[in-house]
């Protein structure tokens, strides 16, 4: 078993770096130190944080690029993290080999030099400490590097980070002396400066007046306005109300998913119309600006109806905390909710293969508790405890239907 043994000096800014490594002992120091202590031509920092999945992914790529340039170029990992966090982080990655990256921990001051939401975030610097630029992970290549050694030059798109709380893309003086009445972009491609996934922005007023849908796939920019609009109607979405009818389904859903220029950004802003109906426009502008048309439709289909059969009422809640752990391990309770969050725990259930749909008509939040429920007898004998009774049937009912677009 390997010994691992540390020597620290106390600093706000400290630089980690493996000084040995034999087989039986690999030596840690972490000392006081500064980016002037670095003649490297090019300094790229790498701005990363324990719980950044892509950040660790990149180390091993890092590794290599500071092997191949050594005393050309000179890699540095920054977090804004505690070192007592940080550094046995680092320790248990490299427990095998040495790290040739130094890393500064608890910055409060680069992170100010060069701000940025997003991260993995690497800023180039040429010699003297003067910016380059800032890249994604992407674009730290061996092409790049040999670009900016020879030129001093970073020929890439610069990864400039943005907050995905307002509207985006539109003149700063514009949004600061006028209310947006209406405003939609759906542009396709990779945006850098920003996350994957969704973000609402509000009004001046404080209302609710659009959102943005950055870096997503087709399949779950489709997949986010069907189920809100299912969800305002009190319905559940799942794979049992999707009728696929593509001719390249596996290629929509699962074969673009890793090719970032496939991604796609979806922008909308309008403070006077409510959430359906930017969630109607969302669905509209997919359908226009897309080779494929989804809807919401009425399908005769198999499914599960469940009604309320009780004489006596004893799913009426006895109120407190909302709380909904149907199903998972322990405590498995409904506390205080609509029937409607029955039906989603429900619905998740591996044994029910059919949509279910709520004829109940029960309008007072519940509490039941669920035990154990390994298939489908047991299921609805526990339910029929509680007055409720879950029939197969066929109803025509709204189902999920996905098309090409003729």
């Amino acid at each position: 078993m390997k010994k691992i043994t540390m020597s620290i000096v106390m600093a706000t800014l400290c630089f980690f770096f493996k000084v040995g490594a034999q087989s039986q002992n690999t030596q840690t120091t972490v000392v006081n130190a500064s980016l002037a202590g670095y003649k490297a031509k090019l300094v790229i920092l790498d701005f990363w944080a324990t719980s950044c999945t892509p950040c660790i992914a990149a180390f091993p790529k890092l590794e290599l690029l500071q092997k191949e340039f050594a005393g050309k170029v000179q890699f540095v990992k920054i977090t804004s993290e505690k070192k007592a966090k940080a550094i046995p982080f680092l320790e248990n990655i490299y427990k095998d080999f040495p790290s040739l990256i130094p890393v500064i921990t608890d910055d409060t001051i680069y992170r100010k030099m060069y701000p940025h939401i997003y991260i993995p975030h690497y800023v180039w610097l040429d010699g003297g400490g003067h910016l380059i630029g800032a890249t994604t992970g992407e674009d730290v290549t061996p092409e790049n590097i040999n670009l900016v050694l020879k030129t001093g030059k970073l020929n890439v798109d610069h990864k400039k980070d943005l907050k995905a709380d307002k509207p985006l893309f539109l003149d700063t003086n514009l949004l600061n002396h006028h209310e947006i009445s209406h405003y939609s972009l759906l542009f396709k491609g990779h945006y850098s400066g920003l996350g994957s996934g969704v973000n609402a922005f509000e009004n001046r007023g404080g209302k609710k007046s659009g959102f943005v849908l950055s870096n997503m796939q087709l399949y779950q920019m489709y997949q986010y306005a069907i189920s809100h609009l299912f969800r305002l109607r009190k319905q559940h979405l799942s794979y049992k109300r999707q009728v696929i009818l593509l001719k390249d389904s596996a290629s929509f859903f699962t074969g673009l998913n890793e090719i970032k220029q496939d991604n796609y950004t979806y922008i909308c802003n309008n403070a006077e119309i409510h959430q359906d109906q930017l969630l109607r426009g969302l669905l509209d502008n997919l359908n226009k600006s897309t080779a494929y048309f989804a809807s919401i439709e009425k399908r005769k289909v198999k499914c599960f109806v469940l009604k309320y059969v009780g004489n006596t009422d004893r799913l009426k809640t006895k109120g407190g905390n909302k709380r909904n752990s149907l199903f998972n391990t322990y405590n498995l309770k409904l506390t205080n909710g609509p029937i409607y969050n029955l039906i989603i725990k429900m619905d998740e259930l591996p044994f029910i293969n059919l949509p279910i749909v709520d004829e109940t008509g029960y309008q007072n939040n519940i509490d039941i508790s669920l035990d154990n429920c390994k298939n489908l007898e047991i299921l609805a004998n526990q339910l029929l405890s509680y007055g409720l009774k879950l029939v197969p049937t066929i109803r025509n009912i709204d189902m999920y239907v996905l098309r090409d677009k003729i």
